[in-house]
């Protein structure tokens, strides 16, 4: 709030986020979490595993809230000269737009009655647009935030993406492995089957 440009609100010019930014990073947390999404671009699901662990007691009631975030997304942007990189086609395009939330709007409540470590996952079928704005699967990100209540947020992380054409369900048994990641001339893969004698590899531009 003190960054804010009106007493009590949450606007904050663009010449303050680094000191703001800065500011939180500093200050401790109680909490720790991790997420990993998986993108089947055959089917469009998208599942988030995510996992909170807790050093330290809360004090009060913690929830999660897990969001889909969109890149390039057109729209006007006040001064946008300023950023002229993100113009396209004459259209300011906006990255890591909130587009949808994966929990409950006023997030989920973690229970930790059975220890400190918590595991969640949650899917989403990603539709053909949002608000007429075409989903690219490679445009997309998850990322999450743990809140006390609906109001301070103590932590947050982006999620892991990556991205495949097999079911869900296939992918979490027979999980293929690519490295290095991000890999440049050489990307090697691992298959789970070992009596694999033949096997057909495609590679697509996310787009």
């Amino acid at each position: 709030s003190q960054y804010s440009q009106q007493s009590g609100g949450m606007a904050m010019s663009r010449g303050d986020w680094d000191n703001a930014g800065n500011v939180v990073l500093a200050e401790p947390s109680y909490v720790n979490m991790a997420m990993d999404a998986y993108v089947d671009l055959g089917t469009g699901d998208v599942t988030v595993d995510v996992e909170v662990y807790y050093t330290g007691n809360a004090g009060t009631e913690t929830r999660l809230f897990v969001v889909l975030m969109q890149n390039d997304v057109p729209g006007p942007q006040t001064g946008a000269s300023r950023n002229p990189s993100q113009i396209k086609n004459g259209q300011y395009m906006h990255q890591h737009m909130f587009r949808d939330v994966l929990t409950s709007r006023h997030g989920d409540v973690i229970d930790t009655t059975n220890g400190k470590l918590v595991k969640m996952t949650y899917t989403y079928k990603l539709p053909q647009d949002i608000k007429g704005v075409n989903i690219v699967p490679g445009n997309m990100e998850v990322a999450g935030f743990i809140a006390e209540g609906t109001t301070n947020i103590i932590t947050g992380a982006d999620a892991h993406m990556s991205y495949g054409f097999v079911s869900t369900d296939e992918y979490m048994t027979n999980r293929l492995s690519f490295y290095p990641n991000p890999a440049k001339n050489v990307l090697r893969m691992d298959v789970p089957n070992k009596d694999v004698k033949n096997a057909s590899v495609s590679i697509y531009d996310l787009s």
